[in-house]
């Protein structure tokens, strides 16, 4: 399982003013193998559901425009909870050893200005210490075509990285299956929401 949110996830993110948001996280393969799933985190939904589209583009350090290029893998469906869920490939994509890919996530919340969907990691002083984020990780983009690396904001409001992670294979030929996954309830009284202005701005909300 690869992933970058060591803290795991006590954030969801939101655009202002938007009916969805992508997040994108941005792995290598370890070794020649398979992508046999994602595993989606969702944060705050407020008695609403999600649909989410899950696109893979292998051969890609950041997450390209959407439409620009076909993914090597898509995936689509609805969740109804806060919590973590394994949504396996359909057609699991093959990496080569060092190949980089990316795992791009599209959220639509059914009411998307209460809805806090993209779980992320954040840095809480006496809860969440170990957050470790670095450049080329993890991006968001309010219509998948402008893409902004969370990086840029650490410093000042303490965001990590998405949880979103990957899960690869050994196996010499992708085993026949698909579908989505179950989930594990879980949440945090924090939610965040982006601010759809150039540059973006993070605005905090506690509840």
């Amino acid at each position: 399982v690869l992933y970058n949110d060591y803290c795991g996830m006590n954030n969801g993110l939101m655009y202002a003013g938007s009916t969805r948001i992508y997040g994108a996280n941005a792995f290598q393969a370890l070794y020649d193998s398979y992508l046999m799933g994602v595993v989606l985190s969702v944060f705050m939904l407020n008695g609403g559901y999600v649909d989410y589209t899950i696109r893979v583009y292998a051969g890609y350090s950041t997450p390209p425009r959407i439409g620009s290029v076909s993914p090597d893998a898509i995936e689509s469906g609805r969740l109804y909870y806060t919590g973590y869920y394994t949504i396996k490939l359909s057609n699991p994509p093959y990496l080569s050893a060092g190949e980089p890919f990316v795992v791009v996530v599209e959220l639509r919340p059914q009411f998307p200005s209460r809805a806090y969907p993209l779980g992320c990691e954040s840095y809480i002083s006496g809860y969440c210490s170990n957050v470790i984020i670095n450049r080329g990780e993890s991006f968001v983009s309010p219509d998948g075509i402008v893409w902004y690396d969370l990086y840029n904001y650490y410093s000042k409001d303490g965001y990590g990285n998405l949880s979103i992670k990957a899960i690869i294979s050994f196996y010499s030929s992708p085993p026949s299956g698909g579908g989505g996954g179950g989930c594990s309830a879980g949440g945090s009284s924090l939610g965040l929401v982006f601010i759809l202005s150039l540059p973006v701005l993070f605005v905090l909300r506690r509840r």
